[in-house]
């Protein structure tokens, strides 16, 4: 007698029904995140006057590791000493070129990758659980907590994993 495959999606769900996980409601949900301009600004973490210049610029603290810090419309996230992931967000245009001034005069670079970087919301409350498998990060929220940005291994790709403050929601 053959036996009856059940076909599965990557995720661990069946359509049509809901997994439980102590009595309530597992809840998963990944979503494309738009598309927008990003930039990779890189310096010398230990220049003390390239990175308050860089952080004047941009009124970003960029000296604080493994965070994401946001100014306005512009965040900035972690990526390594001195390597930070700009995204100037809505109205862009002065805060890019406050920054592209900035960079002229230290010596620092600003390379556009927007080309680079895809990003996915997961939210839910067992968003954490679903990351953890993937990746090697300790994502607890004592001690990813929220506002942690660190660069990881995520599938075997590398990938910035963001904590967003107050649900467990990660922009990956």
């Amino acid at each position: 007698m053959r036996e009856a495959l059940i076909a599965r999606r990557p995720l661990g769900t069946r359509e049509g029904e809901a997994l439980r996980a102590f009595g309530r409601t597992t809840v998963v949900r990944i979503t494309e995140q738009p598309l927008e301009p990003a930039f990779e600004l890189q310096f010398d973490a230990g220049d003390k006057t390239t990175a308050a210049a860089l952080a004047g610029a941009t009124n970003l603290d960029l000296t604080a590791a493994n965070r994401a810090v946001t100014a306005g419309a512009t965040t900035a996230l972690w990526l390594g000493p001195g390597n930070w992931l700009i995204k100037p967000g809505a109205n862009s245009a002065a805060a890019l070129a406050a920054l592209e001034r900035a960079v002229a005069a230290t010596q620092s670079s600003l390379v556009d990758v927007s080309d680079l970087w895809f990003g996915v919301t997961v939210e839910g409350n067992r968003s954490r659980d679903l990351l953890a498998q993937g990746c090697a990060l300790d994502l607890d929220p004592r001690v990813f907590a929220p506002g942690a940005s660190a660069v990881t291994q995520l599938a075997r790709l590398r990938s910035l994993i963001h904590h967003v403050a107050g649900s467990p929601v990660y922009h990956v």
